[in-house]
Order: structure tokens, then sequence, then C-alpha cells
């Protein structure tokens, strides 16, 4: 099927709310609601922001969201639960059959191992965090290294769910505690397969054939899902979907190469419908960015391109550099920090890579009204410039 680099643009975000309004709903529900009909949300335990890069997704796409709304129903409420796939992320709860399996569970908790006394304690003591594992473990440190492989492998079965965190610390209870009730029996195989592979499409479109096929790859060797299968079907099952027509390829004259798309995503017909732009700061690990070679193809946005790139070490002091979505265009990016002490928002560099179309009316003041609304969903009370930053940007007219 044909298609623009343009349709391509208004399809994803059309699908990732960015387009228009935020989605009514609001709070942990909306939360839930978002990461059911998406199917997966990237999750940040370490904040190298001033708030997670889950919260800043959500908070762009839910009237209503507060920081910390998804956690209440991730770790309370028993509708999302923590997993890995291609990286740690939210699932619905409903999805858990997919990453259960059973047999494995029961070769890490033979009777006598390191699995099955992580299973006895965890019924014992309740959920624990690795350290008090440890702890429980007593001092006998050849031991301990094989305490850290038995819950990797009880996590990765399922057996083992994380029920809560001490800050980035998991904190680790049984499954059906963690559920709140009986486990769900696992989807055979074949299904399983199918079912993580439309996932994947689902989280990722539009995605090219090379992309989907890397992360299909990696979701069975990085996530310890023990999936090899999925390694050595993956071509079978995208050509499946493909000649089914539950998966649309779009191709064109403007493309680097061709897209897949789930079949059920509404194609536009046409010229994609004008709204009026709006301005977005979007978080480094958001959908809309987080495919570095989709976000060239499609925006010509460098998502790596900054003016510094600190070390692992620095990040926690240095202003984190967010990517501006402007109507659909990725136009720029943003250095933004706060200082909690004094409640204050402190833009450090607003890096523009089209200046005379952005020095627009309409930008300015999609820019400041986005720049406001974020101070007050962070609860600042100042938003002060420390940088060379157009003073004409802050401002609401």
């Amino acid at each position: 099927m044909q298609a623009t680099r343009a349709d391509l643009r208004w399809l994803l975000l059309t699908q990732q709310g960015l387009l228009g309004e935020r989605c009514p709903g609001g709070g942990a529900a909306g939360a839930v609601a978002w990461v059911r009909r998406h199917g997966f949300l990237m999750l940040e335990p370490e904040a190298r922001a001033f708030a997670p890069g889950h919260d800043l997704v959500l908070f762009n796409r839910i009237s209503g969201y507060q920081a910390g709304d998804v956690e209440s129903v991730l770790y309370g409420g028993r509708r999302l639960i923590e997993h890995y796939l291609h990286v740690l992320g939210a699932l619905p709860a409903e999805d858990y059959p997919l990453i259960y399996d059973p047999e494995r569970a029961a070769r890490a908790s033979q009777p006598g191992s390191m699995g099955a006394w992580v299973l006895a304690c965890l019924a014992a003591e309740g959920p624990c965090t690795l350290r008090e594992l440890h702890t429980h473990l007593g001092q006998n440190h050849d031991a301990r290294r094989a305490l850290g492989e038995a819950v990797r492998e009880l996590y990765s079965a399922g057996a083992i769910l994380v029920r809560e965190r001490e800050g980035s610390q998991p904190v680790y209870g049984l499954a059906q505690a963690v559920l709140g009730g009986e486990v769900p029996a696992p989807a055979p195989l074949e299904e399983r397969l199918h079912a993580l592979t439309r996932r994947s499409l689902q989280v990722l479109a539009p995605v090219t054939r090379s992309t989907w096929s890397q992360v299909l790859n990696s979701i069975g060797t990085r996530a310890g899902l023990g999936l090899a299968a999925l390694k050595r079907e993956k071509s079978r099952l995208m050509a499946g979907m493909l000649a089914s027509g539950e998966a649309v390829l779009l191709e064109g004259n403007d493309l680097t190469q061709g897209y897949i798309v789930p079949a059920d995503w509404p194609l536009p017909k046409g010229r994609p419908p004008h709204v009026a732009p709006r301005v977005f700061f979007l978080s480094p690990l958001d959908p809309v960015v987080w495919d570095g070679q989709r976000a060239r193809d499609l925006f010509g946005f460098d998502v790596r391109q900054q003016a510094f790139r600190p070390t692992l070490r620095e990040r926690r002091f240095v202003a984190p550099t967010l990517p501006i979505l402007f109507g659909q265009a990725l136009v720029g990016r943003l250095e933004v920090q706060i200082h909690w002490a004094e409640e204050r928002l402190l833009v450090h560099a607003v890096h523009l890579e089209n200046q005379p179309e952005l020095s627009g009316a309409q930008f300015r003041a999609a820019f400041a009204d986005a720049l406001h609304e974020l101070a007050n969903w962070l609860g600042v009370r100042e938003i002060r410039a420390v940088g060379p930053v157009p003073p004409r940007l802050l401002s609401q007219p």
C-alpha cells in the first residue's frame, strides 16, 4: 500500500494521542487504559530527569495524569505488571500468560534447589528485595551468586513478579500474591509466539521489517524469556501476519524503506486533516523517539544529537534534553532542570533547528503554554532562564 512520510507521521502521532487534546479519563484509570490500548509502557526506575520518563509520557497524553499514578496501579492495583520484553516496562496484567512458563519455573525450583528455597522464603516472609533474601540466606557467600541466578530465572519464568519498588530496587513476591488470585494457565507455545509477534507490532508500529525482526530476536534472549522458538520462527510469524492481512506494509517514493502497521489502524485517505499545532516536550524514552532510525526517516530528527553527552555517572547532575514536538514536526530540544528547594524550573537552553519558521507568534505561544503547563504539573512556582533562552519563549501572551 502506498503512503507518504507525512501519512506515517500522522499515523504515529494519532495513535500516540499527540494530535489534538489529551485523552480524557485521567489519573491511574487513564494510565491503565493507555497501557492496555498500546500494550506496553517503557519504565524508568531511576529517573534521570525531573520526573521519571514514563510519567512524562503519560502526562503528555492523559488529561489529569499526576506523577506516580501509574505506580499506584502497577504495584498495588493488580491491573498492570512489571516485566521485561525487549526492555523493562509495564504490561496489562491479563498478558501474564505470555510471560508465564511453568515448565521453566518447575526446573528452576526443583526440590533442594536455590529456587525452591526462594519460593519457600517468599511464602513465609512475604515480599523481599534481593538484599533481604541475602540476609535470610545467612553468611553463605558462595550461595549468593546462585541466589541471584535463581531469582532471575524465577522472575523470567513468571513464578515471581515485582510487587513494588524501594527506590530502584525491586521487591519480589510470589506471582499468585502479586496477581491477587490463582495464576492463569499458560498459553500454548504457538499461541504465545503469535501473541508476542502481534503485541510487538502494536508497540513498535510504524516499524521497519528489520527493526521488528531485531526486537523479536531479543525478546527471547535479552529478556531471558527462553523463547528460542521466537528467534527461529520470527520471519515466518511476520510473513504470516502480512499474508493474512493482520499487518500492512506501507511504501512510498519519499520513504527510505517500507513501514509495517497493524491492519486495524485508520489509514489516512488523501491529505491528513489539519490540527492546530501544539508543543509537547517528550521524554527521551517516548515511543515517538525511541526508534532513532524512524525519527530520522520520518521527522529528519537525530535523537542522538546533543550539545553535551554526559557519562552515566554525570547524567544525574546535568539538565536532561527533551525533544520538542510542534504539531507534526520534531523541531528541537529543551534543556530544563528543577531547583526543588526554590521551586523553580530552570531553562538552560532551547535548541531549535529551523529558526526562521519557529520564530512566529503561533510557535512562541504554543511553546510558552506548554512550558507553563509542565511547570504547573511539576508544582513549581517560577520559570527562570539560566542560559541563552529568548525571553519571548517563556512568557505567555
